[in-house]
């Protein structure tokens, strides 16, 4: 199993997950969003872009 680096707004968030599958990327945002410790970034649009961002990045 690979460790996987993942830059998210600004923040670096380390995944250990082989295979990032949906729940993986939705656990790797929201540890970001813990880690930024910013409300706003959990607002569904957001979530949205940063999930289409991450799937466009490691091309599910």
């Amino acid at each position: 199993m690979e460790n996987q680096a993942i830059h998210l707004g600004g923040y670096l968030v380390e995944s250990s997950i082989g295979r990032i599958t949906e729940k993986g990327m939705m656990q790797i945002i929201l540890t970001a969003c813990k880690r930024a410790m910013s409300s706003y970034i959990l607002d569904t649009g957001i979530l949205m872009k940063i999930s289409i961002s991450l799937r466009r990045t490691i091309k599910l």
